[in-house]
């Protein structure tokens, strides 16, 4: 669901011989009027006798549209109003809702899901008549209905997000970045999130799928782009925001998120190296995994990685064609990169046991096994 963040003009957009919708020319004339002007028709702030007309729209931001704006606003509304019949149909308002720079630049392909189109239509168009005249398009302006950044600004926010250069970004990438910004969530409600802005199902964000949560107010791209400017690993092209580092850390459980990153700790690691393989709503997973920590904490001669199969296409692949997963929570101990053994379920004994019997004699703690005390 990748696409080119190339934009165009109105013009470049829709040039000739571009189908258009087209809406009668009388219809302007057939709309209701608005204190004695046509609604078509360009105006300044609206008087309070007309707020009860329009109910289903936040009157108190809408109204908040200074006059001195209203040049700019007729030019924007003349580039959205593509056949220059003073009304934008619908598929002018998904190209103006998926424009950029508040409607001064339109992007080639769309990225508006059709739900959030007929959302936008049941809100703005008080009429009912099907089009969104220049009252109503004041009205989405006024409610920062439109990305406000440049194109460009959200392709660097995305790149510095892209971790691992695909083109994608994946569930802890963007967990990351919202506790970054102070928007922390529980597992439970990333996933959610994940999954509501992951419209193909491909288990990745891809661009498009990125500027849906902008538009939906979840990203603030002035906030994301102070982070990663500071950011010190977003300071080289194709670094990626928050990119795990080769090593994994003695004691700790390190979340992989492709199927290359595991290939260089297995090809990187000294000893044994311990796979915990879940999935985000497995809840015997939820269960293992501070036991789990509890033993990277214990055996630190072995090293601990964790990967959820639901993360994204990459690791779905890994669970089930490489390691051929049958069931979670599975766990799979590495040597020299081969899998030297596996086990399933999350049982603590079952998960220290399976450690013990994987480790050299050396490789042991001094103080002795845990012995499920944990």
């Amino acid at each position: 669901m990748h696409r080119s963040a190339a934009t165009a003009t109105a013009g470049a957009l829709h040039g000739p011989g571009a189908p258009l919708r087209t809406t009668h020319p009388d219809r302007r004339s057939q709309r209701r009027t608005l204190c004695g002007r046509p609604r078509g028709e360009p105006t300044g702030v609206r008087p309070a006798s007309s707020r009860n007309v329009e109910a289903s729209v936040d009157e108190s931001t809408s109204l908040a549209v200074p006059e001195t704006e209203m040049p700019s606003l007729r030019e924007r509304f003349a580039m959205a109003d593509i056949d220059g019949n003073g009304l934008i149909d619908e598929e002018e308002l998904r190209a103006l809702l998926e424009s950029a720079e508040g409607g001064r630049s339109y992007l080639l392909d769309h990225w508006l899901p059709e739900s959030a189109l007929r959302d936008a239509i049941a809100l703005y168009d008080t009429d009912g008549s099907g089009d969104i005249d220049f009252d109503e398009f004041v009205a989405i302006v006024a409610d920062d209905r439109l990305l406000k950044g440049r194109v460009t600004d959200y392709e660097e926010a995305f790149r510095a997000m892209d971790a691992s250069g695909r083109g994608a970004i994946g569930m802890p990438e963007l967990s990351r970045l919202l506790a970054s910004l102070g928007q922390g969530m529980s597992e439970e409600r990333i996933a959610a999130t994940f999954r509501k802005y992951d419209v193909d199902a491909s288990g990745t964000i891809e661009f498009d799928e990125f500027l849906l949560m902008f538009h939906d107010k979840l990203l603030d791209l002035r906030q994301v782009l102070d982070y990663i400017r500071l950011a010190p690993e977003a300071s080289s092209p194709g670094a990626g925001f928050g990119a795990p580092s080769a090593e994994v850390a003695a004691g700790e459980v390190r979340e992989i998120e492709s199927e290359e990153e595991l290939d260089a700790v297995l090809a990187s690691a000294p000893g044994l190296v311990v796979l915990f393989a879940g999935l985000a709503w497995c809840r015997p997973c939820k269960a293992a995994v501070k036991p789990y920590k509890k033993l990277a904490e214990r055996y630190r001669a072995a090293t601990f990685l964790k990967v959820l199969g639901n993360l994204n296409a990459s690791t779905k692949s890994l669970m089930r064609d490489r390691l051929g997963v049958a069931a979670t929570p599975a766990f799979y101990f590495f040597r020299n990169g081969e899998v030297v053994d596996s086990h399933t379920g999350a049982s603590r004994q079952k998960m220290e046991t399976g450690v013990i019997k994987n480790l050299k004699p050396e490789e042991h703690p001094a103080e002795g096994p845990v012995l499920f005390q944990f």
